[in-house]
C-alpha cells in the first residue's frame, strides 16, 4: 500500500494526515485468520460473547464494532485483532443485541444506543476482572467508547476512533444514506437481500468488494429471531436526538486520554466531515485515509493496524 502524504505533530499536538491507497477486503472466509473459539459472560444484564488471543499478561486491548445490521466482532475485526495480539491481550466482544450476545441491547435508562454500548463495555471489564484496558472502536463501537471512557476516565489508557457515530453533523445535515439504511432495515418488509446490499454498499469505497457470499451471510445473521423482536438499533429516522451527539459533549474538553481518531475519506455512512466535531477533545490526533469508506479495519487494515500499534505505545 503506497503512501501518498503524512503529517505527523504528535499525538497531543494537533493534526496529522495520511493518504494511502485501498486496500483489498476479505469476506469472513477470506481472511486468513482462523475465528478464535468464542466464550460467553455475563455482564450485568448482559450475556456477552467474546473471543480472547494475545499473551495472557499483555495490556488489555478491547476492539469494539459497528452497529451495522448482521455485524459482529470477528467479522469486522478480523485483519486487525491478529496483528494487534502480537503484542496485546486482545478482547474481540459482540455488543448486546449482535453477534452472540444477549438480545437486550437497551437493558439502561438510557436514550442513547452509544450510552447503552458504553455501559456494556464498562460491565464487560467489571466481569472479567480487568481495572484498565485501552479501546479501539469503529463506527458505533467508537462512540460506544467514548461513553465507556467519559464516565469512568479512569479505567483506560489510549482510545482509538475509527469513523465514530454521533458527530454533530447529524444534527446539521440529517442523517446520511447509508445511516437511514441501516435505520429502516428492519422497518417495513424488514430484512431483505436488496436492503443488505443497498448497506454494504455504502459500508466500504468500493461495493465490488462485498461479495454475494457476504452479503448472504450478513442478512442470515440479521434475521436471527431474537434480532427480529428486539432490533439493537432503533433509533426514530430524521433528526438525531440530542443524546446520540456525542461530540457535543461537554466533557469531551477534559478527557485526559490519548485519541486516536482514523477515518476514511470516502466514507458514505458517517461522512468525513463529521471528523472536525471531535475537535475539543484534548489529546486529539486525526488521521484520514484515501479511498477508504467506513471500515477502515479492512479496507487499509495494515496502515491502520500500523497506526495503531503506534497509537498504544510499546506495551
Amino acid at each position: 500500500m503506497a503512501m501518498i502524504a503524512m503529517s505527523s505533530l504528535g499525538y497531543r499536538l494537533g493534526l496529522s494526515l495520511l493518504l494511502v491507497f485501498f486496500s483489498s477486503m476479505p469476506t469472513r472466509a477470506e481472511s486468513g485468520s482462523a475465528e478464535p473459539r468464542i466464550h460467553q459472560v455475563q455482564a450485568g444484564p448482559f450475556r456477552i460473547a467474546y473471543r480472547v488471543i494475545g499473551p495472557i499478561h499483555a495490556a488489555p486491548v478491547i476492539l469494539l464494532h459497528g452497529g451495522g445490521p448482521g455485524a459482529d466482532s470477528w467479522t469486522s475485526f478480523s485483519r486487525s485483532a491478529p496483528t494487534l495480539s502480537q503484542k496485546y491481550r486482545v478482547y474481540v466482544i459482540d455488543f448486546p443485541g449482535w453477534g452472540q450476545s444477549s438480545k437486550n441491547s437497551q437493558a439502561s435508562t438510557f436514550l442513547s444506543p452509544f450510552r447503552n454500548g458504553g455501559r456494556a463495555v464498562i460491565a464487560f471489564m467489571d466481569a472479567l476482572g480487568n481495572r484498565k484496558a485501552h479501546l479501539v472502536g469503529n463506527s458505533f463501537g467508537g462512540t460506544a467508547a467514548l461513553y465507556a471512557a467519559l464516565p469512568q476516565p479512569e479505567r483506560f489508557e489510549r482510545l482509538a476512533l475509527l469513523s465514530p457515530g454521533g458527530a454533530d453533523t447529524l444534527a446539521t445535515q440529517g442523517p446520511s444514506q447509508g445511516v437511514e439504511l441501516m435505520l429502516s432495515y428492519y422497518q417495513d418488509e424488514g430484512p431483505t437481500l436488496k436492503k443488505m446490499q443497498a448497506f454494504l454498499g455504502d459500508l466500504v469505497f468500493e461495493p465490488s468488494k462485498t461479495t454475494p457470499a457476504f452479503a448472504r451471510e450478513r442478512l442470515r445473521t440479521s434475521q436471527d429471531p431474537a434480532v427480529l423482536r428486539n432490533p439493537p438499533l432503533n433509533l426514530p429516522r430524521g433528526r438525531a436526538p440530542r443524546e446520540v451527539l456525542v461530540s457535543n459533549d461537554s466533557k469531551l474538553v477534559i478527557l485526559p486520554h490519548p485519541v486516536l481518531l482514523i477515518w476514511g475519506q470516502e466514507d458514505r455512512i458517517n461522512p468525513v466531515a463529521g471528523a472536525t466535531s471531535f475537535a475539543a477533545i484534548p489529546g486529539l490526533s486525526t488521521v484520514y485515509l484515501a479511498r477508504t469508506g467506513h471500515w477502515p479495519q479492512w479496507e487499509s487494515a495494515a496502515s491502520v493496524n500500523q497506526l495503531i500499534l503506534r497509537h498504544l505505545g510499546p506495551d
